[in-house]
């Protein structure tokens, strides 16, 4: 027996607003749906595409036809995701040829994070959206609508999706049984700005304590490498790293302000951070730890 597949939640009402449009035939071939990284955009369009082939025509998530759109192995439905760095001309080729076959149904390309495609291959695509065949859709989702060409932009219907609230994202905390590793709900939700991927990828770092143990180590060099070290284990980029760096010295401080922390512990700080990018300037080490180190001394106000 094929088991539910639950939408993200704090969709519905975006949703609701579509579906309409949707079964009545009224729907823009070209969608663009935009908001925060990580709070389910490219599955929301999954939803709509499995809304126009579900065998209850609502979506279901239950039925075998809604299970092979999200699986991606629906023959009408093509999905450009999860592609390495950019999104090239070969993908506007290939989307091209998924809307000009002969279909009895319509034909649906998902592209998520459009953002990622290079100019040629927009331009490209863009040939293709100037009249796109009959029953065939482009539904493209981005964190970074400002980055799109505005000839992009001008073509499509734009829907915002917001991130859901915090009884949305306790609600799915709960349903899917994730382990918080002794977070706390309130400040997880903060730093992941209530977007449940973010949320599952603070979850997977488990780095918390290994980032605070970085801000009591005060000998540069040991520092520097300690941060290099962490950056090529885990992957991280720029903005990873000045997240997590400015989460943990926060954390720090407002754990020993007014304390047990006194203030030439914080002098002393200050001073070993000022070493610390002296040292990594003449170093020249990686951008990502030097600007995990910038994001530290911006704390110096405090």
């Amino acid at each position: 027996m094929i088991s539910r597949y639950f939408w993200p939640k704090g969709q519905e009402q975006i949703f609701e607003r579509l579906k309409p449009l949707v079964l009545e035939s009224r729907l823009s071939q070209v969608l663009i749906v935009y908001g925060k990284h990580g709070i389910g955009k490219a599955t929301f369009l999954k939803r709509l595409a499995a809304l126009m082939f579900c065998d209850e025509t609502s979506a279901c998530g239950e039925c075998p036809t809604c299970h092979m759109v999200i699986s991606g192995l629906h023959s009408d439905v093509f999905l450009v995701d999860n592609v390495e760095k950019q999104l090239k001309v070969d993908h506007a080729k290939d989307i091209s040829e998924h809307m000009s076959y002969t279909s009895n149904q319509a034909r649906i390309v998902i592209i998520e994070d459009i953002d990622r495609m290079n100019e040629q291959g927009v331009n490209r695509l863009l040939k293709v959206l100037e009249e796109p065949p009959e029953d065939a859709f482009v539904f493209m989702s981005t964190s970074r609508l400002d980055a799109l060409l505005p000839t992009l932009k001008s073509r499509a219907l734009k829907f915002l999706i917001a991130a859901p609230s915090k009884g949305d994202l306790r609600s799915w905390i709960e349903e899917k049984k994730i382990d918080l590793k002794g977070l706390d709900f309130d400040e997880l939700c903060l730093r992941a700005g209530n977007s449940p991927g973010v949320i599952l990828e603070l979850l997977e770092r488990e780095n918390d304590k290994r980032f605070t143990a970085l801000l009591h180590e005060k000998n540069p060099q040991v520092l520097v490498g300690q941060i290099e070290r962490l950056v090529k284990e885990c992957g991280y980029n720029a903005k990873d790293v000045v997240t997590e760096m400015e989460y943990a010295l926060n954390h720090y401080y407002r754990e020993h302000l007014g304390h047990s922390l006194p203030l030439q512990g914080i002098m002393d700080r200050r001073d070993s951070l000022k070493k610390l990018r002296y040292f990594a300037v003449q170093k020249k080490i990686s951008l990502n730890a030097l600007s995990a180190l910038e994001s530290v001394l911006v704390t110096e106000s405090v």
